[in-house]
């Protein structure tokens, strides 16, 4: 299972109302909370050895909204609640949350995350 996957199965039933889905350039509308999760980057980390990776994990908080006036206050709930349900995951750390424009389209905030993660072999 990916990173991406895991923190996606780890956040669902701590943020109940929200749409949870991986990287989607294409994304056509934002109807409710979104908070989309993916790997940016994999390196191996010099103190845990070979069978680790250090994984930068990126996690978009999204939302959809009738009112624009009411756009900033539930973009800033939203994410409250995504760095409230990150605070019970203790295999991964968010280092900082941006505001920016997803997809040159929705406005949202960046949280920025890494974690260390092993390799385990399949059998």
């Amino acid at each position: 299972m990916s990173a991406s996957t895991k923190l996606i199965a780890d956040l669902g039933p701590r943020l109940t109302g929200f749409r949870l889905i991986g990287y989607n350039a294409d994304l056509d509308a934002v109807t409710g909370r979104v908070a989309m999760v993916y790997t940016e980057s994999i390196r191996r980390p010099e103190r845990f050895g070979l069978n680790h990776l250090e994984v930068t994990l990126g996690l978009w908080v999204l939302v959809g909204y009738e009112d624009p006036k009411a756009a900033d206050d539930a973009l800033d709930k939203a994410l409250e609640d995504v760095l409230g349900a990150l605070q019970h995951v203790a295999w991964v750390n968010w280092t900082d949350a941006e505001r920016g424009v997803f997809a040159n389209r929705f406005h949202g905030y960046k949280v920025n995350l890494t974690a260390v993660a092993e390799i385990t072999p399949e059998d």
